[in-house]
C-alpha cells in the first residue's frame, strides 16, 4: 500500500475534497490522522505504482492551486 502525506491543507480543502473529485483523476475522502485532518487515498492494488502516486499528488496540488 502506497502513502502520500501533504501538510497543512486549508480547512476547506480537506472537508470538502469535491475540489479533487472534480478534476476527475482521483477520488479522496476526508479523515483525521494522529489528530490532524487530512485526505485519504488508499492505494491497495499491486498494480499501483509511483507514477499512479504521482498522479495523485499532481491532482491534489492542482484542485489546491485552483482555489487561488
Amino acid at each position: 500500500m502506497e502513502l502520500l502525506w501533504i501538510h497543512n491543507l486549508p480547512k476547506i480543502f480537506v472537508t470538502s475534497p469535491s475540489y479533487i473529485a472534480a478534476t476527475g483523476e482521483t477520488y479522496v475522502t476526508p479523515t483525521v490522522y494522529d489528530g490532524t485532518p487530512a485526505l485519504r487515498a488508499a492505494f491497495s492494488n499491486w498494480r499501483t505504482t509511483d507514477a499512479d502516486v504521482d498522479r495523485v499528488y499532481a491532482a491534489i496540488t492542482a484542485a489546491l492551486d485552483a482555489l487561488d
